[in-house]
């Protein structure tokens, strides 16, 4: 876990700890939460920055758009983000909370 990950965990700490006492596998899910959230912060930069799909030239000559593979992988995370934040939260979902995992 580098710096930025290690801060995004602090703040997800805080603010699940606030709610109720963390199990261990709790406190894995947020290490894993605090990586994701960094990641996909990355990805979405690079996605701003040169777009979702690129152009390939066929072997016909017609060119096509193909997704970014970022792209893909930013679509995976997200759905690993949800997961992990429905595992966290349970039917308990809170304003600070969700404003905070929603970086």
């Amino acid at each position: 876990m580098d710096d930025v990950q290690a801060e995004i965990f602090k703040g997800l700490k805080g603010a699940f700890s606030e709610l109720r006492e963390l199990t261990a596998i709790d406190i894995q899910r947020l290490e894993v939460l605090a990586c994701v959230l960094d990641e996909m912060r990355k990805l979405q930069t690079f996605i701003n920055e040169h777009g979702p799909t690129y152009q390939v030239i066929g072997k016909s000559g017609d060119t096509y758009s193909r997704a970014r593979p970022e792209y893909q992988q930013l679509q995976e995370l997200r759905q690993r983000h949800g997961v992990l934040c429905d595992k966290l939260q349970g039917d308990k979902r809170t304003d600070s909370v969700d404003a905070f995992i929603a970086l």
